[in-house]
């Protein structure tokens, strides 16, 4: 089951960002030359969902890994997927959207091939956002 982070976005911040200085740093100690995604990469996803409720909260994490962390907020769900790449991130993400029978949409942003900090990864996620059709996300949580 996954963890909900409550907080701010500057929580999810520290964890973003000390995961990427901990994947640098396990890179940089196993002298890693071939990409293994689960000790190289991270998702994050933004996921807008008309009909989320409180009440969904505890089915949702349910449905995720014990290393997933979540911000509800709102009709909005901030996801930190470690370990995952873009396609692990749709699949798990699909499936969310199937548990609401086809209605929502996310974006998603992956560390390092969208953004090698946290910064640009957030840019990132708000261009696919925006692209998405996803506008109404408080940033400034």
């Amino acid at each position: 089951m996954a963890y909900a982070l409550k907080g701010n976005l500057e929580c999810f911040a520290v964890l973003v960002k000390h995961e990427i200085g901990e994947l640098k740093r396990i890179k940089r100690e196993l002298k890693l030359v071939d990409f293994i995604p689960a000790v190289e990469c991270f998702s994050i996803a933004l996921v807008e969902l008309p009909y989320l409720e409180p009440s969904h909260h505890q089915s949702i994490l349910s449905s995720m890994r014990a290393s997933d962390v979540i911000v509800f907020w709102n009709k909005f769900i901030l996801a930190f997927l470690p370990g995952t790449n873009k396609e692990g991130a749709i699949h798990l993400l699909e499936g969310i959207k199937d548990f609401f029978s086809e209605e929502g949409n996310y974006a998603i942003a992956t560390f390092p091939e969208d953004g090698d900090s946290y910064e640009s990864l957030v840019e990132s996620l708000k261009i696919y956002a925006k692209d998405r059709g996803i506008e109404k996300f408080n940033w400034a949580l």
